[in-house]
């Protein structure tokens, strides 16, 4: 990102993850981070969190994927800044066009993605929002479960489990 010169996007998300980043940059095959230290930080010493985060933003920047898969994307990064990163890939995949898929196995992804969709910023996003959950049926067979955002909101509200 910083090659393409998009590390603005970057740092802004970031930021929005960990405030204390000021910018971002490299030196070989290493990312540093200045927090505002004599030093600028490698990306390492900030968890795995920060280095996931970092990933994803750099997948949908600069990658021309039309789709992009992220497993389990609560790991690794800390419960307060789930909700910074949905609205930043929302944006992202509506500014790029690309459709995401995400897992999770955290309620609190899931209250983060209704969160997200209650705010004006991301109404549009609710039609081509949905959450499917895979559970076995009374004859042990797995089956998907499709719940649009309307019922997926609902059961988050209401505590009806549907991870």
């Amino acid at each position: 990102m910083i090659v393409e010169k998009k590390k603005e996007k970057l740092i802004e998300i970031i930021r929005r993850i960990d405030p204390q980043v000021r910018d971002v940059s490299t030196r070989g095959d290493v990312t540093y981070f200045d927090t505002g230290l004599d030093k600028m930080l490698p990306i390492t010493m900030f968890g795995g969190g920060i280095m996931r985060v970092a990933d994803i933003i750099s997948l949908c920047v600069l990658g021309n994927y039309k789709i992009i898969l992220i497993d389990e994307m609560e790991n690794g990064v800390h419960h307060k800044g789930i909700q910074s990163l949905m609205e930043a890939i929302m944006n992202l995949s509506s500014s790029s066009g690309i459709q995401v898929f995400m897992t999770a196995h955290s309620i609190d992804v899931l209250k983060c993605l209704t969160n997200t969709l209650d705010d004006e910023n991301f109404r549009a996003f609710r039609p081509i929002t949905a959450c499917f959950v895979l559970a076995r049926d009374k004859n042990e067979r797995v089956r998907s479960y499709k719940y649009d955002y309307e019922q997926f909101s609902h059961a988050i509200r209401h505590g009806i489990e549907i991870r």
